[in-house]
């Protein structure tokens, strides 16, 4: 019968964040039953999301963002974040034709050293990612939504300059899902220890950091003496 061939006949469904997401189907004898929702799903974004994985894009760009293609992968394939660093903004910068009328008006400003070039660039496009992102931010309860900005990679070796450029590129961002990143090295651990305790910057860096990272929460919340 009809009803035989159709194995997989989706009835009902929802969508969830968890292993129980499920959609009803009927089998090859009419019954219901139950099948995760994640082996259903032809979308292999949106199976790891069911799953509870999130997933980041390590790419952004203008030309991401003024073409939609970044807000799409987030309404449709639930990208949860943004990655950067100053390679990614380099090959950005060097074939998107977004930026060249901004930058060569930047050129044309000698006070301007080619970092703060850089800087100005970045900066509008972290702003404009993280304003895309605020939503999901904002509906997540502060899990998901973020975009990350690097320090400088010529101050990994840097405690101090790594702290004040984390500072002084959060305060340029302003947004509250932007995450710095800090290179996890000993001067960087340093560094991120002295960011999160400020309460300012979060630490977006692999699981060396870690140490550094905790360290800062217990000073960000110890009591005063």
């Amino acid at each position: 019968t009809a009803a035989q061939r159709q194995h997989f006949a989706p009835t009902d469904h929802y969508r969830g964040s968890g292993t129980g997401s499920a959609i009803s189907a009927l089998n090859g004898n009419n019954h219901f039953f139950k099948t995760p929702y994640a082996m259903i799903n032809p979308n292999p974004l949106l199976r790891l999301h069911a799953l509870g994985q999130r997933i980041w894009l390590d790419n952004l760009s203008r030309t991401l963002l003024q073409e939609g293609t970044l807000k799409k992968l987030v309404a449709e394939d639930r990208i949860a974040g943004v990655t950067s660093n100053p390679t990614i903004f380099f090959k950005a910068i060097s074939e998107s034709p977004y930026y060249r009328e901004e930058l060569q008006t930047l050129k044309s400003n000698p006070a301007l050293s080619a970092e703060q070039r850089y800087e100005t660039l970045a900066v509008a496009d972290i702003q404009a990612a993280c304003d895309l992102l605020l939503p999901l931010h904002k509906s997540s309860k502060g899990e998901d939504g973020y975009v990350s900005l690097e320090v400088s990679p010529a101050l990994a070796h840097d405690a101090q300059g790594t702290l004040a450029a984390g500072l002084r590129l959060k305060a340029a961002v302003a947004r509250d899902n932007l995450l710095i990143k800090v290179p996890a090295t000993a001067a960087g651990l340093t560094a991120i220890e002295e960011l999160v305790a400020h309460g300012q910057c979060h630490a977006d860096v692999f699981a060396a950091a870690c140490a550094g990272g905790g360290a800062g929460l217990c000073a960000r919340h110890q009591p005063p003496d």
